[in-house]
């Protein structure tokens, strides 16, 4: 099973909830595999929404596995909140380089942690 991201519509927060989007919940196209994805950070600015994802580096719902170093996180932006385009380039991956110029490859790397400021 694919690990989507989705969204849902209700006139509160009680409810009833309806799958929302146009792709019947999913927030992507189901553009594989840019679109397999967990633990979204979501924030708006003048440009409309963004998302940060820990993109799927575990073996996906077509049993492929990604590695860590290459692709471990993903961007999505959106002008209304509805419809979404993910980057195909990561944002981030498990290589990190350092001041020293060397490089070390994580195993796992996890859920975004973002701070934002309106300065």
């Amino acid at each position: 099973m694919a690990s989507l991201i989705g969204i849902a519509n209700a006139p509160s927060w009680k409810g009833p909830y309806t799958m929302g989007g146009v792709y019947g919940g999913s927030i992507s196209t189901q553009n594989y595999p840019y679109d397999e994805n967990e633990d979204p950070f979501l924030w708006s600015n003048s440009r409309g929404w963004h998302a940060l994802f820990h993109a799927n580096t575990w073996s996906d719902s077509r049993n492929v596995h990604h590695p860590v170093a290459e692709y471990a996180g993903r961007h999505a932006y959106s002008v209304d909140g509805v419809v979404w385009t993910y980057t195909e380039t990561p944002c981030y991956t498990g290589a990190i380089k350092y001041n020293n110029g060397s490089t070390k490859g994580f195993y796992q790397v996890s859920s975004v942690k973002f701070s934002v400021s309106t300065f």
